[in-house]
Order: C-alpha cells, then sequence, then structure tokens
C-alpha cells in the first residue's frame, strides 16, 4: 500500500505527488517510447535519458532525441534491428557531434529521411553516465499505479548525481559540457525539492558539497565552479574535506556574479522609452 502524503517527508512527498500528475496506465504504450516497450520485450532494462528524464520531473523544456541509457549499447541495437529498426540515412548529423563517437543512433523503419527536427533513439552505455540500472524483473513486473514512478525512468537523486559527475568530468567536450550544465540548471531551478538542503542525504556524499553551494546562490554553471567542484568532490573521495554550507567565499566574484551583473546593469544607459 502507498504511504498518506502526510506519512512521508516533504521530498517524498512531491516526489509522490509528481508521479501522480504523471499517471499513466500503461506508460510502456505511450508512442513516443516505443522503443523502450520493445527493449523490455527483449529482456533488457533501460532508462530514459536527457530532457524526457527532465519533463517528467516538471522542467518545462522541448524533447527532442529520444536519448535511452542502456548496459550494452551492441545488444540494445540488435535487438532494436530485429524489429525493424535501422540506423539513419548516411547524411544524418548527430545533434552533439563531441559524443556521436559514444552514442548509436537509429530510427524505426517507416522513417526513410531524418530531418533536423525529427526525433530519433539514441542509445548510450550506463556505465558512461555511472548509473546503475534497475534488474529486468522489475521493469516487467511493473503494474500501473496512481503513485508510482514510470519503470523507464531513473529515481531523481540518480539522474541528479550522473549529471553532476558527468558535467565536473567532460572538459574536453565543451558544447557537451554546457548542454549537461543547461540540465542541471533546469533541475534546480524547475524542481522545488532541489532547493532544499535536506536532498543532500539522497545524493552521494562526493556530490553534497556541489549541492550545498548551488543552494548558497554560487553561480553553478560556469567554468570556474566546475573546476572547483572537481577538485572538491576529488578530495571528498579521498576523505581529506569536510563538507561544509558554501565551499567557496561570497565575496568571490567568479563564483558570486549576481553582484558584479548588478554592477554592470546600474553602468547601462536609461532605456529610452518613446
Amino acid at each position: 500500500m502507498s504511504p498518506a502524503l502526510d506519512e512521508v517527508t516533504p521530498i517524498e512527498g512531491w516526489l509522490l505527488e509528481q508521479y501522480a500528475k504523471q499517471a499513466c496506465d500503461d506508460p510502456w504504450s505511450i508512442e513516443r517510447y516505443s522503443a523502450c516497450r520493445l527493449l523490455k520485450e527483449s529482456g533488457i532494462s533501460c532508462y530514459l535519458w536527457a530532457e524526457d528524464a527532465l519533463v517528467y520531473y516538471g522542467v518545462p523544456t522541448g524533447v527532442f532525441d529520444i536519448h535511452i541509457i542502456v548496459d550494452d549499447v551492441k545488444k540494445a541495437a540488435d535487438a532494436l534491428i530485429e524489429r525493424g529498426w535501422h540506423p539513419p540515412p548516411p547524411d544524418f548529423k548527430a545533434r552533439y557531434i563531441d559524443i556521436e563517437e559514444a552514442t548509436c543512433y537509429l530510427v524505426e523503419l517507416q522513417c526513410k529521411s531524418v530531418r533536423n527536427f525529427d526525433p530519433v533513439v539514441a542509445l548510450t552505455a550506463a556505465s558512461d553516465w555511472d548509473i546503475k540500472l534497475p534488474d529486468i524483473a522489475m521493469q516487467k513486473s511493473w503494474q500501473p499505479q496512481r503513485i508510482a514512478r514510470w519503470p523507464f525512468i531513473p529515481p531523481l537523486h540518480q539522474l541528479l548525481d550522473s549529471l553532476i559527475r558527468k558535467w565536473l568530468d567532460t572538459s574536453d567536450h565543451l558544447f557537451f559540457c554546457r548542454h549537461i550544465s543547461n540540465f542541471l540548471g533546469y533541475l534546480y531551478d524547475y524542481v522545488p525539492i532541489l532547493n532544499l538542503r535536506e536532498f543532500a542525504d539522497y545524493l552521494k556524499v562526493e556530490h553534497q558539497q556541489y549541492h550545498f553551494d548551488v543552494i548558497a546562490g554560487v553561480s553553478y554553471t560556469r567554468e570556474p565552479f566546475r573546476i572547483h567542484s572537481k577538485k572538491v568532490r576529488d578530495s571528498i573521495l579521498r576523505g581529506d574535506y569536510e563538507i561544509c554550507e558554501c565551499s567557496v567565499s561570497r565575496d568571490d566574484d567568479r563564483f558570486f556574479t549576481a553582484g558584479v551583473e548588478a554592477q554592470l546593469l546600474a553602468m547601462l544607459p536609461p532605456a529610452n522609452h518613446k
């Protein structure tokens, strides 16, 4: 039996309410996610990723390619190809060329061409995202419930942990790094429970300082903070860092840019409203 909302923490309560908003008799039947259903039928566990996962948690972003995380990309691709999916045409251009080699793109049988904004399935390895997929038996035995997370949606804390780690470790892929920072920005802007200090308890210990810094007001999508946070993360993993309320000085303009931005705006000439 699902717990009553007054018996759970504010974080758990918000999640249960969000699951109820997304209630669906059979999420496996949603046409956009047909690849997830086919993978399940082939005994392959998967999670939806990228924009689709963010939208599920209330982020008002558009959805593009259907990113799916699997344990074995080749096995998953072979399973879809057996069901009629095929590689995109030669003129297909991946949306994120800096991770193209790590991604397998497929289109449905009826798609003979792929225009700029046509969605394709993008398979990537769970190991690349440091995330553990559920046992396939759990996904196969899922029963529709009013208050339950869709079986192919990652738990919020796992999604956030994965995106933080990916952002800290992708300095060589500048465009993709910026894309991941946007994901993090969307989550912290639109998911209210991420503004609670208590959410750190759900995260891996090496990412808790990042969380505290964000809710302290650090400009968390900027490169100086990424470099700093990576050093902090590595220190935590070595066991020589004590987590605190905020890891940087509030007087440091590299990390708290709101004051600098306000000064720059104040220097602009008055707007002409004629």
